[in-house]
C-alpha cells in the first residue's frame, strides 16, 4: 500500500478500498498489504460493498522488529510506537477483529516461508466462501 504516498492517510485508504472494490466487480479478490485496523476501514465510503474483510498480522519479536526498522532508518520513538502497536495487535487479535486476526510470526522465517503461509491463509479463506 505504500506505493500511494504523499497524500492524506484517509485518502490513500479510500483509494485502496475503491481499487479493491473495482477488482471485485470482475469476481476477483484483493489482498492489501499495509497497516489497517477495523477503525480505519469502518469510516470508508466503500465498507458496505464488501461482504467481509479479513486481517493478518505479520509479527516478529521486539529485538527483530527494532533491528529491521533501524536498518530502514527509523528513529527510536517511531520504533517504540511500533513495538507498542505490535503488542496491542497480539493482545487484541481475538477481540478487536471479526473474525479474529491471524498472526504469523516472522521472527525466524525467511521471506519465502512467510509468503507460503500467507498464500495458504489466502487460499483457505477464499475457499471458505
Amino acid at each position: 500500500m505504500d506505493i500511494i504516498d504523499n497524500v492524506d492517510w484517509q485518502i490513500a485508504k479510500e483509494n485502496w478500498l475503491r481499487i479493491a472494490y473495482s477488482i471485485s466487480l470482475s469476481g476477483r479478490g484483493t489482498v492489501l498489504c499495509g497497516t489497517m485496523v477495523p477503525e480505519n476501514i469502518s469510516s470508508s465510503d466503500y465498507i458496505d460493498r464488501f461482504d467481509r474483510i479479513l486481517y493478518m498480522n505479520l509479527h516478529c519479536d521486539d529485538v527483530t522488529r527494532e533491528t529491521r526498522l533501524r536498518a530502514r532508518g527509523w528513529d527510536k520513538n517511531l520504533i517504540e510506537d511500533h513495538k507498542n502497536f505490535a503488542n496491542w495487535l497480539l493482545h487484541n487479535s481475538e477481540t478487536a477483529f471479526d473474525p479474529p486476526m491471524q498472526t504469523i510470526d516472522t521472527t525466524e522465517l525467511a521471506a519465502a516461508g512467510v509468503a507460503e503461509q500467507i498464500k495458504e491463509w489466502v487460499l483457505k479463506n477464499w475457499c471458505e466462501e
